[in-house]
């Protein structure tokens, strides 16, 4: 039969497990934190790496921005040197109208005065013919 374990024995034995014990949770420790650490790192990779890319993406937004207020300034350009010419366009137009505008207050003011004339020479017409008529009642027969 083995002899009984003495205080000091269990003392030791208890000291080895601690030892054990804490080499053991030492390494798991080291293990967490190199794992901690490689996590860190890859979180790190894959953060710069999204980073890139969403600054890939603004720089490709701006780009097409750029392309699409270029785009649209070149258009506002035409429409502008369109309005310019049509500018001057309608000028020559209210121009030619203004001398179109006289002519046809010319032909009015004409026409009134032909219209005029023409009311006066009735008027004298008509009387002269009742001139006539009175003068032409003696000199008929009576019949």
């Amino acid at each position: 039969m083995p002899e009984p374990a003495t205080r000091e024995d269990l003392q030791q034995t208890a000291d080895a497990i601690r030892a054990e014990m804490r080499s053991t949770a030492d390494a798991i420790r080291a293990e967490m934190r190199s794992t901690a650490d490689a996590i860190r790192a890859d979180f790190r990779q894959e953060m710069q790496r999204t980073a890139e890319s969403i600054l890939n993406l603004i720089v490709s937004v701006s780009e097409r921005i750029d392309k699409r207020f270029d785009a649209f300034e070149r258009r506002f350009e035409a429409v502008d040197n369109r309005l310019g010419r049509l500018g001057e366009t309608v000028g020559g137009v209210l121009h030619q109208v203004a001398g179109f505008t006289r002519w046809a207050e010319q032909l009015d003011r004409s026409e009134a005065r032909i219209l005029a004339i023409q009311e006066a020479q009735q008027h004298f017409l008509d009387l002269l013919a009742a001139r006539t008529t009175k003068l032409e009642q003696p000199l008929l027969p009576p019949q």
